[in-house]
């Protein structure tokens, strides 16, 4: 079974069997980058958690690097400002993927994540990843380009939603 920091949480191990895992892979929307075999190198390295809803799986700041899938339910991306209260940045559903940063970068994280609802997601560490590129580095390097598909996203996103701002404050 792969090492997870939430394995040591109040969440709930979700002990599921590979087939399981490997259905619940392929149904996402992502994975249809990855070949079977893939899916199945992949399903061999993630764990599935059950987060009840208002639980944070991380808070900003924290250290332990791993990124996420949410398999159901939602989750949101909070950031506290500087008077320490926490700001609604997002609210993402199924299918998407969280906290590759610190997957690619190792640095603590930028913003927090609360379940919405009831969500189960599934978990990839930054110890089970660098395995996944011992043992399937084919499949390591679907992951890493999906990782970056989705930062460059957001950081298109964010790019846009900043020069609208600055627009609106010069008129």
């Amino acid at each position: 079974m792969p090492d997870s920091p939430l394995a040591t949480s109040s969440f709930s191990v979700l002990h599921k069997a590979p087939d399981s895992i490997l259905s619940d892979l392929e149904d996402q929307q992502w994975a249809r980058r990855f070949e079977f075999k893939d899916l199945e190198a992949l399903g061999n390295s993630i764990q599935s958690f059950s987060i009840p809803e208002g639980s944070y799986i991380f808070e900003e700041g924290d250290n332990e690097a791993f990124l996420f899938w949410i398999v159901l339910g939602s989750v949101e991306v909070v950031k506290k400002d500087q008077n320490d209260n926490e700001i609604l940045l997002t609210r993402v559903k199924r299918g998407r993927v969280l906290g590759e940063m610190s997957i690619l970068d190792g640095e603590p994280r930028s913003a927090s994540c609360r379940a919405a609802q009831d969500t189960e997601i599934f978990v990839l560490t930054a110890k089970e990843f660098e395995k996944l590129c011992k043992t399937a580095p084919t499949t390591a390097l679907i992951l890493i380009r999906s990782i970056a598909r989705t930062v460059s996203r957001r950081l298109r996103q964010t790019s846009g939603a900043l020069l609208d701002r600055l627009d609106d404050e010069e008129s």
